[in-house]
């Protein structure tokens, strides 16, 4: 484990049934097959890691720049990936993995009170969900329970709202939404569908 110099930021990370409270700028751990990557610049950030027993070979990497960022990683089963980026002030984001192996997901996230979550659930994976916030007040949430799904979704202005369920195999979607008040019904995939939303202009 390697700690850098101390800020105002904490960091919590769980492996394999041991919990290790740190307040620091960088963490870097490893337990087992598992690995953690936490970096830290600014004031009153929080990272939250968890690997639970069992959780071999998954990888989480977080790292905030800025003021007042909550994170949440979350990693249940093994060999799955999740990063997240968080560049402003106030910003929330979530990763949840478990079930079968092989989840990646990634959360990127620049300006301020931004919220994005990523749960993938599923007893066969190998789903890819990556979400980017850039403004403030955006929202988006996906819900992979199927196997071989794939979900981008891009947010650029101000109080844009998504929500994505991917409930059967093989659905791919890309999702962009430029400009401000933004939304749309919640996006269900059942199986085997691809679809291109583009949402642009002020409502």
């Amino acid at each position: 484990m390697r700690l850098g110099q101390f800020v105002t930021a904490s960091a919590l990370v769980v492996l394999l049934g041991s919990t290790q409270a740190l307040a620091s700028p960088l963490l870097q751990s490893r337990a087992g097959s598992n690995s953690v990557y936490v970096s830290q610049v600014g004031d009153s950030n929080l990272s939250v890691v968890r690997q639970a027993s069992g959780s071999d070979a998954s990888t989480a990497s977080v790292v905030q720049n800025g003021d007042d960022n909550d994170s949440l990683v979350d990693q249940r089963t093994g060999g799955h990936t999740a990063g997240i980026g968080q560049a402003g002030t106030g910003n929330l984001a979530s990763i949840l993995q478990d079930g079968a192996s092989g989840n990646v997901a990634q959360v990127v996230q620049t300006g301020s009170q931004n919220q994005a979550a990523i749960s993938q659930m599923a007893a066969t994976a190998q789903n890819t969900a990556v979400a980017i916030q850039t403004g403030e007040r955006n929202v988006a949430t996906v819900d992979q329970t199927g196997s071989g799904n794939s979900t981008l979704l891009a947010q650029s202005g101000n109080d844009n709202q998504m929500q994505v369920g991917q409930l059967g195999d093989s659905n791919t979607l890309i999702w962009t939404q430029t400009g401000s008040n933004l939304s749309a019904p919640i996006v269900q995939m059942q199986g085997g569908q691809t679809l291109t939303i583009n949402q642009l202009g002020i409502r």
